[in-house]
């Protein structure tokens, strides 16, 4: 665990992630982040910390606590029912998703994990998924 510059307390290997890639995307300035898996759980923080939008697939849960961090409406999640990396770090440590999370089921779960990009992918593609996605969430 590790504590912020917001005093917040981050998982830490997703927060070493998303400080590497901090000042690369405020001199850019991105209008919108999109990651998946541990890029989504850095899109988290980064949205945070930059007030943008990002849309996290299969991310981890990357904030440990229940208080409410400041632009977390921009951040959505969709994370498969069958994809076990959305499930961690286990909740008795008290981690959570940051922002909106939209939690899908395509009736067909993966024997593995689902957590693949194509899995995701696919799912949308055919529209397998239910329940459907929001159009927005800001």
């Amino acid at each position: 665990m590790t504590r912020g510059a917001s005093g917040r307390i981050w998982h830490t290997e997703i927060y070493e992630h998303a400080r590497k890639i901090y000042d690369f995307a405020a001199k850019h300035q991105p209008r919108m982040l999109i990651g998946h898996g541990l890029g989504a759980g850095a899109a988290q923080i980064l949205s945070t910390s930059l007030d943008i939008p990002a849309i996290c697939f299969g991310s981890p849960m990357s904030l440990r606590g229940r208080r409410w961090v400041k632009g977390e409406n921009k951040v959505l999640n969709i994370c498969r029912r069958d994809d076990l990396i959305t499930r961690f770090p286990p909740v008795w440590l008290k981690f959570r998703h940051v922002g909106k999370v939209h939690w899908i089921s395509t009736g067909n779960p993966k024997p593995k994990t689902g957590h693949e990009i194509s899995d995701y992918v696919h799912a949308i593609e055919t529209g397998r998924v239910r329940p459907s996605l929001p159009v927005s969430w800001i």
